[in-house]
């Protein structure tokens, strides 16, 4: 007999891991047709106002790096100031990576702007796809099929166990 207890917990869990994974993949869906969208923004000209790299270190002593680029740029009369550099701007261990992106955008340099037309102020320098984007789709899935996984998993032991009158507490409702 399984108390009703640790079958509510389970249950808990697979709601859980569906919950997240399916918020991720949304999550990324978004992202993906934002950066796609954003190749059809218009552009402007704008300068790299700062540019460098950040490091951060851990409590397990994991060293993470971050390009910062800031950038001016002026829409209209209006002058703007972001830091995007794509939609999937991440910090990562891969200090080659980041070095790539501070090499391409230093301090002075001019360089094209994409902007969103119905929120100047957003603003990116690289849109469409980006390697950044690919942490939220995989951990998404992760998530999505684990959590389908448990609840078939569960359909399947709980019936099974109903079907050999296995006795549940009456507060347990077996599909």
């Amino acid at each position: 007999m399984l108390p009703q207890k640790r079958l509510w917990i389970f249950g808990l869990l697979i709601y859980i891991d569906l919950f997240a994974g399916i918020g991720l993949l949304i999550y990324s869906a978004v992202t993906l047709r934002d950066a796609f969208a954003a190749q059809d923004w218009p552009t402007v000209t704008g300068t790299v106002t700062a540019s460098n790299i950040t490091e951060s270190t851990d409590d397990e002593g994991d060293t993470t790096y971050a390009a910062k680029i800031r950038y001016a740029y002026t829409v209209g009369q209006q002058e703007y100031s972001a830091t995007r550099v794509s939609m999937g701007d991440i910090s990562t261990s891969d200090y080659d990576y980041i070095e790539a992106i501070y090499q391409r955008y230093p301090h002075g340099k001019v360089i094209t702007v994409y902007y969103d037309p119905d929120r100047p102020d957003r603003a990116l320098l690289e849109p469409g796809f980006s390697p950044g984007m690919w942490l939220p789709i995989g951990i998404g899935v992760l998530f999505t099929l684990s959590g389908a996984g448990m609840a078939i998993w569960w359909f399947f032991f709980v019936r099974r166990h109903a079907e050999e009158n296995v006795s549940f507490d009456s507060n347990v409702e077996v599909l």
